[in-house]
């Protein structure tokens, strides 16, 4: 439901009407399937790039919940709109995993932060350890 409350409501027999089915040989399939692929990795990272110039609002990034309402929107739409939908899901999360934003660099800056607690906690209390260094034996 959006923000006025408004819900797109697809009529079956209208979409069925409107809709074309292309039948493509094994060969033509992959190559469309490539394309197809591309072209919304493409607009994956244009987005990204609109939103982190501030062309998009950040507001058109959604979580989870509405992930999961559109879904159950697009399930309604048909069979064929649903897959699409999951599709478009996939390779978008599949383009933000190859950004240049790894996992360690969150973990590094955590570590970081820990030891800089151990260390201010080292000076106040004395370290137990039989080495005598401030520092846990997980964290040297």
């Amino acid at each position: 439901m959006g923000i006025a409350g408004v819900r797109l409501k697809v009529d079956p027999d209208v979409a069925k009407g409107l809709a074309t089915t292309v039948r493509y040989g094994p060969f033509k399939a992959l190559a469309e399937g490539t394309r197809k692929t591309w072209e919304l990795s493409v607009f994956t990272v244009k987005m990204l790039g609109r939103v982190l110039t501030g062309e998009a609002s950040v507001r058109n990034i959604s979580g989870p919940i509405t992930l999961a309402d559109y879904a159950g929107q697009s399930a309604q739409a048909g069979a064929l709109v649903f897959v699409g939908y999951l599709a478009l899901i996939s390779i978008s999360l599949g383009v933000l995993n190859l950004l240049p934003v790894p996992l360690w660099m969150a973990v590094n800056c955590c570590i970081i932060s820990l030891k800089s607690c151990v260390a201010v906690r080292s000076r106040i209390v004395p370290s137990s350890s039989a080495s005598g260094s401030a520092w846990p034996s997980w964290l040297r």
